[in-house]
């Protein structure tokens, strides 16, 4: 009998460490396939992130478009005030030119 029982306890502790075994391998393939699914996240996070440091730079870019852009209409309206105000002048000058001239063309009438 008791070579009975140490068959029968060899036998369930066999059948027990091939269960564990399986269990084991079970687990490893479990842990192979979420590692995969992490390395495939991680790739999909760096294009996110890459595409997001293109899209950031395309914005600073634009940004300093922006702000030379303000910069140079504010600066060609301030000519263009200075710009009328010379044609202003200009435009004073030739009549203030005209009305002398046609003063000196009377004086140098009447004198001869």
């Amino acid at each position: 009998m008791s070579e009975s029982f140490q068959e029968y306890f060899e036998s369930a502790c066999e059948d027990r460490r091939k269960q564990l075994l399986l269990r084991i391998d079970m687990i490893e393939r479990v842990m192979d396939e979420r590692e995969k699914q992490l390395q495939l996240t991680a790739q999909g996070l760096e294009r996110r992130l890459e595409m997001l440091n293109k899209l950031r730079g395309d914005v600073m870019q634009k940004s300093a478009y922006e702000e030379a852009h303000k910069y140079l209409t504010e600066r060609i309206d301030g000519l263009d005030r200075v710009q009328s105000r010379m044609v202003g002048i200009a435009l004073a000058l030739i009549a203030l030119s005209a009305f002398i001239g046609y003063i000196a063309s009377h004086v140098f009438i009447k004198a001869y």
